[in-house]
């Protein structure tokens, strides 16, 4: 499987069925099922870490407006595959992928990556108070 097809695959997993996962305090870890070798590693501690004062209008509109941006890996068989950003906003209430720069869309494979960690089942809720869309391709 190439690397496109790997993040294309993702895209088409159900998030709550197909991902299996623990989150503490400190770390979130989160495997495909019928897999195990592919998984996400968040860790919210300063490794893990993009950014503790995330400045963005979509990321700081909500009532507790401190928004962190948080390192999202992505794992093969121990092998490090990509890295993107999930930003927890409103005191941790949700965790926002990050926009493509300039714009208020998110690209479907990001989305699903923030599906799989949105253990509150708030993603939703956030994404549109955050004016934030996806996008398809």
């Amino acid at each position: 499987m190439t690397f496109e097809e790997v993040l294309d695959f993702i895209t088409t997993t159900d998030a709550k069925v197909d991902w299996k996962g623990i989150s503490t305090d400190w770390s979130s870890e989160y495997f495909l099922t019928e897999d195990p070798r592919l998984r996400f590693r968040m860790n919210y501690l300063e490794d893990g870490l993009q950014n503790s004062n995330f400045v963005e209008p979509w990321a700081n509109c909500h009532a507790d407006t401190k928004a962190r941006g948080y390192w999202c890996d992505l794992y093969y068989d121990g092998s490090f595959i990509d890295r993107l950003i999930l930003v927890a906003v409103d005191g941790g209430r949700s965790l926002l992928p990050a926009p493509e720069a300039g714009t208020l869309e998110v690209l479907k494979y990001n989305y699903c990556v923030a599906e799989i960690h949105d253990t509150l089942n708030t993603l939703t809720k956030y994404m549109k108070r955050s004016k934030l869309a996806v996008r398809d391709s």
